[in-house]
């Protein structure tokens, strides 16, 4: 495959859904995406992303972030008072179908597999109509009705490759696409700002505690908080810095200030402060119930931070044994994990290590190479059954 490859990253959502503005993607709202785009552009390709426009629906606008293209398109929300599960599922453009045009795109990237389930449908059905392969990657699911999962169910078959984000990811895809092409595709990192600093001081008190999430009931925040509540009333010295927004920030900072817990408060940060956050934290705690594949613990791990987390899909795969897994929503397992990390400086030295090893194979420029050899089989003609590629 020459290189050069005219790449459409294609994500049918409205980052106004968390809380952001469009003007603050890939900045101060940096995720998947922005990453792998970068890490394109830096291999050689051509990426262009295409969003949902937020701030005015109805405007078309675009932006240039760091050499990428990025191209915010009207959008049609059917029923936008729905919960932000339907909003997710439902939100349509044909503007960002035309911008389908095999003149321009090699190759479709379709994020949200298992998430943006009416686009899906769409995109991959005009795709076929202009000869444009599509590559289609699951980063979480949504909770949706039949009818959706209908209309996902029958895209899905007709994509020529998939990109499953952990093993439940991967065994469901196979399942309703079973001769397609599943490959598990990770998260990264970026080493040239998340690593360690051996002279970054952690004193053992107070012990921090840092909560770097969406602040929404599939990210659970109010565990890893009644967490720290609870070690607080133990008599435990803590300080808790929170990095997110979202519908519970409020019972959030309720919760603790009623536990009468010192805390810092942001809503998001630049990589080289949010890096310095980890390099200062004792441990990240992430109680989530739902991910894709979790990038605050690849980065928190990269920079020598314990990890304590839920053990779900999407966690486990990147943590693995380098952190501590623990059963979602049980806020006691959490509160007498740390406890331990609190009385154990030499646990803690342990995990740091463990986490710097496993970090360092999940960077984005390898997480790079792996999507490109996707797209290339992708592009090639291809006969047979599908195969899974863990």
């Amino acid at each position: 495959m020459a290189p050069g490859l005219r790449i459409a990253h294609v994500q049918p959502l409205s980052i106004d859904l968390f809380g952001f503005r469009d003007d603050e993607w890939g900045t101060r709202f940096r995720y998947a995406v922005p990453n792998l785009a970068a890490a394109q552009l830096a291999a050689g390709d051509r990426p262009t992303v295409h969003l949902l426009a937020g701030d005015d629906r109805r405007r078309a606008h675009h932006m240039e972030l760091g050499g990428i293209d990025v191209e915010f398109h009207p959008s049609v929300e059917p029923q936008p008072r729905g919960t932000t599960e339907r909003r997710f599922s439902r939100q349509v453009s044909t503007s960002m179908l035309r911008a389908i045009d095999p003149a321009s795109v090699d190759v479709v990237h379709f994020h949200g597999a298992r998430s943006l389930h009416a686009m899906l449908a769409l995109v991959v059905t005009q795709a076929r109509r202009r000869k444009v392969p599509v590559v289609a990657q699951d980063h979480g699911p949504r909770l949706v009705g039949p009818f959706m999962r209908s209309l996902q169910r029958a895209a899905l078959r007709r994509c020529d490759a998939l990109m499953a984000a952990n093993e439940d990811s991967l065994a469901e895809l196979s399942g309703k696409a079973p001769r397609v092409e599943v490959t598990m595709v990770a998260n990264g990192v970026d080493p040239a700002q998340f690593h360690p600093d051996e002279t970054a001081q952690r004193p053992d008190r107070p012990f921090r505690v840092l909560v770097v999430s969406r602040l929404m009931a599939d990210k659970d925040p109010l565990t890893a908080i009644d967490a720290c509540a609870d070690l607080a009333r133990r008599g435990h010295e803590l300080e808790l810095t929170v990095v997110g927004v979202g519908a519970q920030a409020d019972e959030v900072r309720r919760r603790v200030e009623a536990a009468g817990i010192p805390a810092r408060w942001f809503d998001t940060m630049p990589q080289p402060e949010l890096a310095d956050e980890y390099r200062r934290a004792h441990v990240l705690v992430l109680s989530s119930l739902r991910e894709g594949f979790n990038q605050s613990t690849l980065e928190a791990m990269a920079c020598g931070t314990p990890v304590v987390a839920s053990d779900i899909p999407g966690i486990r795969e990147g943590v693995g044994d380098a952190g501590i897994l623990l059963p979602p929503g049980d806020a006691g397992a959490f509160a007498e994990h740390l406890a331990r990390l609190i009385a154990d400086p030499a646990l803690r030295s342990t995990m740091a290590g463990r986490s710097i090893e496993r970090a360092s194979s999940y960077t984005w420029p390898a997480i790079s190479e792996q999507v490109r050899e996707v797209y290339e089989r992708a592009i090639r003609p291809r006969s047979g059954p599908r195969r899974s590629v863990g």
